[in-house]
């Protein structure tokens, strides 16, 4: 039988003291000494049980020199773990900042860049790696903290209709996924489902006609669905009408 663990989230005043002591509390954070956390976390209350129990997918997380296989795994094993837990709990900082500093903090050692020695602006990029309500916008920021990243790359693009529901997730990994989701955080269109599985769709088609989609390419058509978003009415439009709006403009791009 598969490990069951309950998953935590953490008080408003612990999420506070921790961002507040951010830097006096960076060598604990470079050294990699989880315990010390665990232990003013527990010890103070500040992380506290959610109602979600799933199975235990850390050890399932793979680390290589294959970083877009790496993230694609990454993004099948985490999404399909929490895929039920409500959109907006997965907006919360409070949420991410709790895994980050438990379940995860391993996975963020390993995939992080603040943990590289050679890394430049190594105090952003630690903070941003457990933190998601950061500079960036609270938006923008959970789209690409290296761990909350994983679990909306799977909403944006997840489609169980397909034989398949990762298809399009394999897509958004061709071009270096961590970069690819930066304009999917910046776009309204995005928000509809029909808009995202458009795009992805066919890109997916012209992959497969020979052509070579770059991170670029993708930023363009999004690019061009927000712009006719304020002359049409593609908030209405179906998924089709929308692939066939994209068929068409990547047609005249070749």
């Amino acid at each position: 039988m598969a490990k069951e663990i309950r998953l935590k989230y953490l008080t408003d005043n612990g999420l506070a003291q921790l961002k507040e002591a951010f830097d006096s509390n960076i060598e604990y954070y470079k050294s990699k000494d989880q315990q010390y956390f665990l232990n003013y976390l527990n010890t103070n209350g500040y992380l506290q049980d959610t109602s979600y129990v799933i199975e235990d997918f850390t050890d399932k997380l793979i680390f290589t020199e294959d970083l877009d296989k790496d993230d694609l795994n990454n993004i099948k094993i985490l999404y399909t773990a929490m895929k039920d837990i409500p959109t907006y709990v997965m907006m919360e900082d409070r949420f991410w900042a709790a895994q980050n500093h438990t379940i995860m903090w391993d996975y963020i050692t390993k995939r992080s860049e603040g943990f590289r020695k050679e890394s430049k602006d190594q105090r952003n990029k630690l903070y941003n790696s457990f933190f998601t309500h950061t500079k960036n916008g609270k938006k923008r920021g959970t789209y690409v903290n290296c761990v909350s990243r994983l679990w909306w790359a799977g909403k944006l693009s997840y489609d169980e209709s397909r034989e398949n529901p990762f298809e399009l997730t394999e897509e958004l990994c061709k071009t270096g996924f961590a970069s690819t989701i930066v304009p999917f955080s910046s776009s309204n269109i995005t928000g509809r489902d029909e808009s995202r599985k458009a795009i992805l769709t066919v890109v997916k088609e012209l992959r497969e006609q020979g052509k070579i989609v770059k991170r670029d390419d993708i930023t363009y058509g999004l690019k061009y669905l927000n712009l006719i978003a304020g002359s049409s009415m593609l908030d209405v439009m179906s998924f089709d009408e929308i692939v066939e709006l994209l068929r068409r403009y990547y047609g005249m791009l070749q």
